[in-house]
């Protein structure tokens, strides 16, 4: 008997893709939604995507259906023989496609993280073989919360930090209101996406790859920075997690936290870089008592383009039902060190985005 039919969305982002990547390899139908862009279609794009994380994928290509479309629109974009098609088909529903960026305005990430969600759920309650729905939220739905986060909190009075988490926890809001309707959603919240834990690999250097681009430009004496965890996720370890979840464990509507490698302090990954790329120390002082009025004009810009600062807190998260649940099915978790961190950093010095000193 053959593997699920799949529907994937963001298919050419970081986890979408590595996801598609693992199903395809392990026999999947896989079904993909991406839209045209960059002068490339739809096709060219998640195949370009696949081909970086490995090229001996394409062997899997007849497993592969490309559909070109866009989760913000009626249908997803698409027309009206290829949604019957999905809804005829499609066992199981990956939705990754988000928008990432923390300086979009809330009015354009919420049609995406939002509605975009809401079309999803309702090409979903159509689906004639649907078994369930993976959806891939974030960590950072806790916004401000000064408690300890765990996997069944949501809605705690918290406030958000930017229009990214807050669009994430009105998606996950409204998948409260789907589960209510029948359908089966398990939510996945990933920390900050990094490259793989192994090589380092990554195509896009957003976030944790802008603090440490800023660090190795020595442009700035003195450095704001927050004393707070951070909450990395390697891709390659996070999709295995996720992958590992949404196959064997038939547990419905829950919530899991995908932190497959302990949090560092915003300090202990500075004094890891320092000491690895070499920059010349600045001296550091706490955010709430930094004046961006004091910096030159370019070191603003510069600053401003870290947006990794607006998501840092000192919110505890708690992974205590996720490593219950893994340990009850026999996952075996991989040992891990600091050596991630150092893939990591020589694969953005390869890339030429940052420079060792």
């Amino acid at each position: 008997m053959g593997k699920n039919t799949v529907f994937i969305t963001g298919s050419t982002g970081l986890l979408g893709s590595y996801i598609a990547k693992l199903l395809l390899q392990n026999g999947y139908r896989v079904y993909v939604l991406a839209r045209a862009k960059d002068n490339k279609s739809a096709q060219e794009r998640v195949i370009d995507t696949l081909r970086f994380w490995d090229n001996k994928i394409l062997n899997e290509i007849d497993n592969l259906i490309v559909l070109e479309g866009d989760i913000t629109q009626e249908g997803l974009g698409l027309n009206k023989k290829t949604v019957n098609l999905l809804k005829s088909q499609i066992e199981e529903i990956f939705h990754c496609a988000a928008v990432t960026l923390f300086n979009w305005p809330l009015n354009k990430i919420r049609k995406v993280n939002v509605e975009g969600t809401r079309n999803i759920l309702e090409l979903s309650l159509a689906c004639r073989k649907l078994k369930k729905i993976n959806h891939i939220s974030t960590i950072f739905v806790h916004g401000d919360y000064k408690g300890l986060f765990r996997e069944d909190c949501l809605d705690v009075g918290q406030k958000f930090n930017i229009p990214y988490e807050q669009s994430k926890f009105e998606a996950e809001k409204l998948i409260e209101k789907y589960r209510k309707k029948g359908l089966w959603i398990n939510i996945y919240r990933p920390g900050i996406i990094i490259g793989e834990s192994t090589s380092g690999k990554i195509f896009k250097f957003e976030h944790i790859y802008q603090l440490l681009h800023l660090w190795s430009l020595e442009s700035l004496e003195i450095f704001p920075i927050k004393n707070a965890s951070l909450n990395l996720s390697p891709v390659d370890l996070t999709s295995t997690l996720l992958y590992f979840l949404s196959t064997r464990v038939n547990i419905k509507n829950i919530n899991y936290h995908l932190l497959s490698v302990q949090p560092i302090s915003t300090l202990d990954f500075f004094d890891f870089a320092k000491n690895y790329i070499g920059f010349k120390k600045p001296i550091r002082i706490d955010w709430e008592k930094y004046n961006i009025d004091d910096l030159t004009p370019a070191q603003r810009i510069l600053i401003k383009k870290v947006t990794i600062f607006n998501i840092i807190s000192s919110t505890r998260v708690s992974c205590v039902l996720t490593k219950r649940i893994l340990k009850k099915y026999k996952f075996h978790w991989p040992f891990y060190d600091n050596t991630f961190l150092v893939n990591i950093i020589k694969y953005a010095l390869n890339a030429k985005f940052i420079k060792k000193i």
